[in-house]
This record gives structure tokens, C-alpha cells and sequence, in this order.
């Protein structure tokens, strides 16, 4: 015979119980006994019952899902807020490490994150406007906190066909272009056109976007406005 090396794997000790009744008399009677040692009674053999291992295997699954879910946050973090950690913004080396003095995402990740967002380009107008016909003319406004390159369009969507003139002009310009008497910016502008689109540069301040139905005598027209802000 060759040697016993234990038993095979995942092989389950059973477990018995220290005595059993005799069905017959009630005598205490080893489970092993083939029958009652008082009255003679067979005994049934009990059935092992087998180590509850469920306990263990929910507590293996608990920590795999946590350590799954510790490495996946970790790298959420470093990409939202640790690149923008990884240097030092004095460029100069930590010290006796020869790298860059690293930063939390409370000192130099967020802030950065934000900044990122906050250079996004920002939609600042976006709106249909109807322009009364026989010369009316309508004007939308916006607010440019610095100098910035700026996006105008617009589109002609209703009674069109003819034509509009475009003109932005800083804001208080306005009632003087009810006049007839205003300043423009130049290259914003368009002639006669049903559709508009320009990209220059705009220095801060308040500004309007001003469509006038000047070719359609009879009938409102509908346009669409849109102005994008492009922060440096």
C-alpha cells in the first residue's frame, strides 16, 4: 500500500453528536451503536451533518469586492486630481529625492481641475428671437469677464430669405443704433445675409449682438443666436 498523505482536497470532516435517544426506551445510546445496549432497539445511523462553510466564502467575497472597489476608487482619484499633483508648480526637486514635491488634490489637484473646467469653451447665448418686420430689430447682450476670442452665429429660420444685417456692438451702443448713430466692431459684421458666423477677438466688458430685419417688409422673421466664448 502506498503511504496516506491526508485527506484529498476539499474534503469535509463530518461532525457527530456525542450521544442519541433509543426511539424505543430513551436510553442516552452512542450514534455509532447498531442497536440500544437496555432494550435491544436498532439504532438509525445518523446522518453527518457537514461544516458550514457559507460563512467564510460570503467573507472571501466581501473582501475581493472591497479590494476591487479600493484600487478602481485609487485610480479615479489619481486621474481627476493626481496629474496635476505630480509637479511641484516651483519646479524645484523635493528634497533628497530627486523628484518633485508631490501635492494632495486639496492643494494643487482640485484648484487645477477647476481651472481646467473653468477654460472650457462657454456658451453664453443660445436663443431663437423673432424681429419684426418693416426695419425692426432685436439685440442680446453678453458679459465678457477678461479678453477672450469669441464665437457669433447667426441663422436665419423664419421669413429670412431676403436677408439681415448683423452688427456687435458694446452694449451701450444700443439706443444709439435706434438712432441710426452707432459704433460696430467691423469684422463682426454681417450685410444682407441669411446666415452669419465670425471668430475674433473681443476685449472685456459689455457687449450686444444686434439683428435687424431690414429687407423683409411685410412678415417677422425668426433667427437663431448663438455666441461661444472661447477663455484663453
Amino acid at each position: 500500500m502506498g503511504n496516506y498523505g491526508g485527506p484529498p482536497q476539499g474534503y469535509q470532516q463530518p461532525v457527530y453528536p456525542q450521544t442519541v435517544p433509543c426511539p424505543a426506551c430513551g436510553n442516552s445510546v452512542s450514534p455509532a451503536a447498531a442497536q440500544c445496549p437496555r432494550c435491544g432497539h436498532p439504532i438509525a445511523r445518523q446522518a453527518a451533518p457537514l461544516m458550514n462553510k457559507g460563512g467564510s466564502s460570503a467573507l472571501a467575497i466581501v473582501l475581493v469586492l472591497v479590494a476591487v472597489l479600493g484600487v478602481s476608487g485609487g485610480i479615479t482619484a489619481y486621474l481627476l486630481f493626481g496629474r496635476s499633483a505630480d509637479a511641484d508648480p516651483s519646479g524645484q526637486a523635493a528634497p533628497g529625492g530627486g523628484g518633485v514635491t508631490p501635492q494632495g488634490p486639496g492643494v494643487g489637484g482640485l484648484p487645477s481641475l477647476v481651472g481646467r473646467v473653468a477654460r472650457q469653451p462657454q456658451v453664453i447665448v443660445d436663443e431663437e428671437i423673432a424681429v419684426t418686420a418693416e426695419g425692426g430689430a432685436q439685440m442680446r447682450s453678453f458679459t465678457l469677464p477678461s479678453d477672450r476670442p469669441v464665437f457669433v452665429e447667426v441663422e436665419g429660420r423664419k421669413n429670412a430669405d431676403k436677408g439681415f444685417m448683423v452688427y456687435v456692438m458694446a452694449s451701450n451702443e444700443w439706443e444709439n443704433f435706434k438712432s441710426g448713430k452707432f459704433r460696430h466692431i467691423p469684422e463682426f459684421q454681417g450685410l444682407k445675409v441669411r446666415s452669419f458666423s465670425h471668430t475674433g477677438e473681443l476685449p472685456a466688458g459689455s457687449w450686444a449682438v444686434v439683428v435687424a430685419n431690414s429687407e423683409n417688409i411685410f412678415n417677422t422673421m425668426v433667427v437663431h443666436v448663438r455666441v461661444v466664448s472661447d477663455p484663453k
